[in-house]
Order: structure tokens, then C-alpha cells, then sequence
């Protein structure tokens, strides 16, 4: 049972807005305990969280998918109660007509004190342990309409708790029961494929680097996509790539230090398999809040270069969380011949959108030109995946599972499935935005000046695999459809492979690089059968092999 009286007072912190939200601070009895302290209530209609949403929207270049809200509350401002060696905080929170996130800083949490998000009749939606809690700051689960925070602290221990903001986002329509409300996850168009169905299995590993990005633009709100991207010495650096535009708070004013630190990156955030699920459950508790920057291209997100922004998260990445780093080839004379790209549209559960004939060079804008790899998408066996608003930052895979760029933007949509969609090239972004390690990426991930083209993406622990330069047909003669040559050369390499057919004429001809452990693959499926010849330009030799195909 809960009572309450209360009181309330105008903010008009929101009024350049034309918004004017009603605090009110209550004294409430919860689940039988005397009233205390005073607690948080925000009113707003939809139609004025609308019209503060798209003031936003004209100074940011992500969607817009509610507002922050700056609140102040710790211990002192809790609801206190004793019961078996432990103190009991409680904050409640109404939030009428719209859904919201909380932003909580803990600070050392020990193995006895659990925090738990409760809806208002006292369920519990989450709770939050020293084992699952990664860093000081944490957001918890989106709620409708109210929502109370518990913290139950035992005897000794110094654990800290203060709730520093919280997000007003619209309530969907489409969900029921309301706790289940939110406005990312079941929110993609129609066409999307889950990244677990069956043109997810060649990106197996690849898809465990993919993140949903929570991000914050001063008052705005919004979500994109990033990953997790190796070194050249693979020391497992917590580095996250992304677009330059997910963090443009208006032309030429880039997300603030303060802002990064409130950013939420969520882990494996995907359907089990091909289907959607029910609900949200506890798909979003993999987290890692705040970030720092190290470079971005400084081109309005695109408009003059390749739109990127390379992060280190603040925390290490837990182990748990079975994340892969990516790898990348920074060859920009070798178009992507195939491919995908793995995303949260809409912020919603892990999607894959794929495609089967080769990208070509473009550009974003006409104030640049060769900076991008365009895109067409198609249809596959459970859809015809495409990106959306909340994909943006997202990678481009090439046909060896190597991110070749990430997404600005375009005009594919699930209404619009032959659209175009433009990424920003991984080889432009390498040192073409400019001569300084902020303006450019190999400084960070070549930190060692190795010089590599490319390299293969692993998990850490993963024994690194060696070059060769003994180049290898590894199935000759050629039966199903898929020549494989291994060991290409060294990821320095300058390499170049031509096949003959034995008239003499050219039926391949493609520069490439070398990918320590990785096999080149070629597709002969529509050759005919009969004998070829292999030439392999590396460097300043030639090499040549011939190769039977009976397909």
C-alpha cells in the first residue's frame, strides 16, 4: 500500500522550449513503511515532449528519441528503513505519460547491497549487483509512468548512490503490459532480419563487436551504432568506432567530455535467434557507460570526409561479455566485392542487411569527393534487411569480414528497399581527414607503426596467427564452387591476383591483401571446367600455380 501528499513547484529550466514541467516532491508511504523523505515527480504531455523533441532535432543529426533531464538525489533524499542488518534507500520517481530511463552514479558496492528497479506496485524489473555493475555510473531499464529505486545497503558498508538524471522518451503505442513499453526495442520497420537467422552464421564472431550506442547530445537523446576494433598489436584496447555525426550536438560543436561520459554502450543486445522476442528481459543488462574521445574526422559528420569517431570506453570490457574485435583493411584501390553490415535500427535488437554485388566509390556530399562506399541492399531468405535511423556508425564488411567503413546515412529504407546507403571509408579515415593522431586513425590502431594493410579480427586469448609466404592452393582441383589460396604474404604486402583461363584470357583480376590465418577465397561457381592459371603479383615477384576446376 503507498499514501502520499505532495507539493509542486514550475521548472522552467525548459522554457526557451516553450515547456514548463511541474516537479512534485512527495511524502510517501511505501509497502508499509512511515513516511520519510521527499520524492521526484515530472509532468508532460506527449504533444510538449514532441515539440521539445523536434526543437532538438534541428541542431543534432541523430534521431531525436527524448530529452534529458538533470535531477538530484542521494541518500539524504531517500526514504530510509532498517530491517536484517541493512538500511533500505528508496527513491521514488513518477513520470506521467512518457517512459524513463534513470542515470544512477554507485559508488563502491559492496558484495552485500543490491539495488533494485521496481515499478510502482512493487515489481521488480532489474537489480543491480557488485558482479553485473561495470564502472561507477549505470542506466537502469526504461518504465512507464513511475518507477522506484531501492537500495539495500548492509551494515558497513560505504556504498553511495546518486540518481544525477533521468530521460523523458515517448511511450509506443504498440507494447503491453506498460513496463514492457519502450522506444527502441521492437521499434525497426518491418524488413529487418535478426542478426541470429541464418545470414547472421558467416558473421558468427564478427556480430559479438556490434554495440548499441545510448547517446547524449546535451538535452537530446538518441541511439546509434559502433564497434569494437582491434590493433595492429592486438592489445585488446577498448576502442570503439563510430560516425563523427553521432556526436555533432550542431555544425562544428562535437559531444562534450561531460556528454561522453553519460553515453551507454550495450553488448550483445540481440534476439537468441531468428525470431523477436516478447520482450526486452534482460537483454540490455550487458552495459559500459562513458567514454573518452581520441580522433574524429571533423568534417560535419561527413559533408568534407569519411565521418568517423574512434572512442576508448571507460571501462575495461568485462570477459563475460565475449566481445570480438573487429578486424579492418584500410586498402582503399580494392572496392568491397560482398558483404554486410550489422546494426541496431531504430535502437532496436542486433540486424544484419546484406549485399552480394560489389560497393562503389562515392561521396557523401560534393564538398569531397571518393570518401564513402555505396551501397545497395538485398533481399534474403527472412527479409530485406536496410538501415535506419539508429544504424548510423555502423560497419561495412567486405567479403573477408573486415569493416571497410562506417555509416553516415542514405536514402535505403524498408520503403525504399533499392535505395543507396553511404559509408565512410575505413582507408580514408586511416589519415586522409588530416595530419594529426586527433584527425586520423592509424596513430591508434597501428600504434606500432607495423604498416599493415589489414588485419583479422579475434577475441582476446586468441593465439595470433603467423604469415606465410608460401602460397597454397588448398583445394586443387576446385570442386565446390570456391578456390582457396593460403598463405598470400605478410600484411604489408602489395599484392595483386590475376587467373587465366588456358586460352589466355583474364577471368579474374582483383588487388587484395594478405590476412595472417585467413584463406582467400575465390568464387568459381560459374566457370567453366578445365585448367587455369593462378598469378599472384606480390610486391616486385610474380608467382604462378595452376589450378584444375571441375565444379
Amino acid at each position: 500500500m503507498s499514501n502520499w501528499n505532495f507539493y509542486c513547484a514550475k521548472d522552467y529550466s525548459l522554457k526557451q522550449a516553450g515547456i514548463t514541467l511541474l516537479l512534485c516532491f512527495f511524502s510517501i508511504t511505501l509497502w508499509g513503511q512511515p513516511p520519510t523523505r521527499v520524492h521526484l515527480s515530472q509532468s508532460i504531455t506527449p504533444e510538449k515532449l514532441q515539440y521539445k523533441k523536434d526543437s532538438l532535432q534541428s541542431f543534432t543529426r541523430i534521431a531525436v528519441s527524448g530529452i534529458f533531464r538533470e535531477i538530484d538525489l542521494d541518500l539524504r533524499s531517500a526514504e530510509q528503513s532498517s530491517r536484517n542488518n541493512s538500511t533500505i534507500y528508496r527513491w521514488y520517481l513518477s513520470h506521467t505519460h512518457v517512459q524513463s530511463r534513470v542515470y544512477a552514479n554507485i559508488e563502491s558496492l559492496g558484495r552485500r547491497d543490491t539495488i533494485y528497479l521496481r515499478s510502482t506496485d512493487g515489481g521488480v524489473l532489474e537489480m543491480v549487483h557488485h558482479q553485473n555493475l561495470q564502472g561507477p555510473k549505470h542506466l537502469f531499464k526504461p518504465v512507464s509512468e513511475g518507477q522506484v529505486i531501492q537500495l539495500v545497503r548492509a551494515t558497513g558498508s560505504r556504498c553511495q548512490v546518486k540518481l544525477y538524471g533521468m530521460s523523458l522518451e515517448t511511450i509506443p503505442p504498440q507494447w503491453n503490459p506498460p513496463q514492457w513499453k519502450t522506444s527502441d526495442f521492437g521499434n525497426s520497420k518491418f524488413c529487418q532480419v535478426n542478426v541470429n537467422c541464418n545470414e547472421g552464421i558467416p558473421y558468427s564472431d564478427i556480430k559479438n563487436s556490434v554495440v548499441r550506442i545510448f547517446v547524449r547530445l546535451g538535452s537530446a537523446l538518441g541511439f546509434c551504432t559502433g564497434s569494437v576494433i582491434s590493433t595492429s598489436n592486438y592489445t585488446y584496447e577498448p576502442y570503439l568506432l563510430t560516425a563523427e555525426h553521432c556526436g555533432l550536438l550542431s555544425p562544428g560543436t562535437l559531444v562534450s567530455s561531460e556528454d561522453l561520459d553519460d553515453w551507454v554502450f550495450f553488448f550483445n543486445y540481440q534476439s537468441p535467434d531468428c525470431t523477436n522476442p516478447p520482450s526486452e528481459g534482460t537483454l540490455d543488462q550487458q552495459q559500459v557507460v562513458g567514454a573518452s574521445l581520441l580522433a574524429n574526422s571533423d568534417d560535419n559528420g561527413g559533408d568534407r570526409g569519411s565521418d568517423f569517431l574512434l572512442l576508448r570506453l571507460n571501462t575495461s570490457i568485462p570477459d563475460s561479455y565475449n566481445v570480438y574485435y573487429a578486424g579492418w583493411n584500410r586498402k582503399g584501390d580494392s572496392n568491397p566485392q560482398m558483404g554486410a553490415t550489422i546494426h541496431h535500427p531504430s535502437g532496436d535488437i542486433k540486424k544484419i542487411s546484406t549485399y552480394f554485388n560489389p560497393a562503389s566509390s562515392g561521396s557523401f556530399t560534393s564538398q569531397a569527393s571518393n570518401t564513402h562506399w555505396v551501397v545497395n541492399w538485398n533481399a534474403t531468405t527472412n527479409g530485406h534487411g536496410t538501415t535506419e535511423a539508429g544504424s548510423s556508425g555502423c560497419p561495412l564488411y567486405d567479403e573477408n569480414g573486415l569493416i571497410r567503413g562506417v555509416l553516415t546515412g542514405g536514402s535505403a529504407s524498408c520503403n525504399n528497399l533499392n535505395g543507396e546507403d553511404y559509408f565512410g571509408k575505413f582507408s580514408y579515415s586511416w589519415s586522409r581527414n588530416g595530419n594529426t593522431p586527433t584527425r586520423r586513425l592509424m596513430d591508434w590502431l597501428d600504434p606500432a607503426s607495423n604498416g599493415f594493410l589489414a588485419i583479422g579480427g579475434s577475441y582476446r586469448g586468441d593465439s595470433i596467427p603467423a604469415a606465410g609466404n608460401e602460397i597454397i592452393i588448398v583445394n586443387n582441383p576446385v570442386r565446390d564452387g570456391v578456390l582457396a589460396i593460403k598463405n598470400l604474404g605478410t600484411p604489408t604486402d602489395d599484392l595483386r591476383i590475376l587467373i587465366f583461363d588456358y586460352s589466355g584470357k583474364v577471368v579474374y583480376d582483383r588487388k587484395t591483401v594478405a590476412i595472417a590465418g585467413t584463406d582467400q577465397e575465390v568464387n568459381t561457381y560459374s566457370w567453366r571446367n578445365g585448367l587455369y592459371i593462378l598469378l599472384v603479383l606480390r610486391n616486385e615477384e610474380s608467382i604462378s600455380q595452376k589450378v584444375l576446376v571441375l565444379n
